[in-house]
């Protein structure tokens, strides 16, 4: 009985000592860094000028008429681009066949450095920002040129139709 005595006292004298643990906790910071808003802005419409009638008529990507964008992202970000290209000009009910799309991409906005590369309508293309990772907003800046070919009983007037690029962040 001594013994029974001494082990509750014990208990009393010392009760966090002889518990059992049944649950324990842990804890983790959640972070996350929201990057800036990805950006693109047209810069120049692809301007074919006069054409004749009968007489196909090329833009390069490197021409002062060339169509000019520029997109702005994070640095070093992966980016989808998507590009659709009309496959007419239109004049009221009147059409114009424009293709033959051709494109160069640089960090520069001159280009000068810039890559070649064959556009399809619709279809995602990767590319990676300039800069290292973290930095603050950098340029990708993107020309398009193409070809319009002119039936030769064309009918005259101004012919348009539109680009659309859309790029999103698909690498961070």
């Amino acid at each position: 009985m001594r013994y029974l005595n001494a082990v509750l006292a014990a208990l009393l004298v010392c009760p966090g000592t002889v518990s059992a643990q049944s649950s324990a906790i842990a804890t983790v910071e959640i972070t996350a860094d929201v990057l800036s808003p990805i950006t693109v802005t047209a810069h120049q419409a692809l301007a074919f000028g006069k054409v004749g009638q009968g007489i196909a008529k090329t833009i390069v990507p490197d021409a002062p008429t060339s169509g000019r964008f520029e997109v702005v992202g994070n640095g070093a970000a992966g980016v989808s681009l998507t590009v659709t290209l009309p496959s007419v000009l239109s004049s009221g009910s009147n059409s114009l066949l424009i293709d033959n799309w051709t494109g160069r991409w640089s960090e520069n906005s001159d280009n000068a450095d810039g890559m070649l590369f064959t556009p399809e309508s619709g279809e995602a293309t990767a590319y990676t920002l300039p800069g290292d990772r973290g930095d603050p907003m950098k340029s990708l800046f993107f020309r398009l040129g193409a070809m319009v070919h002119p039936d030769i009983t064309q009918p005259a007037g101004q012919y348009s139709g539109v680009i659309r690029v859309s790029v999103v962040y698909s690498e961070i």
